[in-house]
């Protein structure tokens, strides 16, 4: 009988640690639009860790510079989100396992894609937060490149996200 409880113990426990797991509808906070206001971004060499430069970077066409994978513009819409990219726009459905971070999947569209389930595709992870004044702040995020003497330089940087 002592086995018999220990055994229901654990399934109890099991299905509370799976049930804590699945993913929940994302904060009513982010619906809406949001534009980016600016990036900050600390520069170090990647093998050192030497800073070489901390930076933060406002006009559109120097964000897009940095990486043009960071979304300029984002429109929350229930569990969906547009996202416009420097040169691409993709729509996503977002759900959200943790406080403060969203996991994107995009949602592909038309005939021609159908054979990638979107039920396969590793979830994009984007960690988020909110600061006193409203103000949505992504990130920290990596990138690493060459610089024009060779030396590889990393680049940790957020991005700060204004509603309108």
């Amino acid at each position: 009988m002592k086995i018999l409880k220990i055994v229901f113990v654990l399934l109890m426990l099991t299905g509370v640690k799976v049930w804590a797991q699945q993913p929940t509808s994302i904060d009513a906070r982010l619906q809406g639009t949001w534009h980016i206001r600016s990036v900050t971004a600390t520069y170090s060499h990647m093998q050192t860790g030497a800073l070489l430069q901390q930076k933060e970077i406002t006009a559109s066409d120097s964000i897009q510079l940095l990486s043009g994978s960071i979304f300029l513009r984002l429109e929350f819409a229930g569990n969906e989100c547009t996202a416009k990219q420097a040169y691409s726009r993709q729509t996503w459905s977002c759900t959200s396992r943790d406080t403060g971070v969203l996991e994107f999947k995009q949602l592909l569209l038309g005939p021609a894609k159908a054979p990638n389930d979107p039920q396969q595709q590793q979830p994009l992870r984007w960690p988020y937060r909110f600061d006193q004044t409203g103000q949505l702040t992504s990130g920290p995020f990596t990138i690493g490149y060459m610089d024009a003497s060779g030396k590889p330089v990393k680049v940790l940087y957020s991005c700060h996200y204004i509603k309108d």
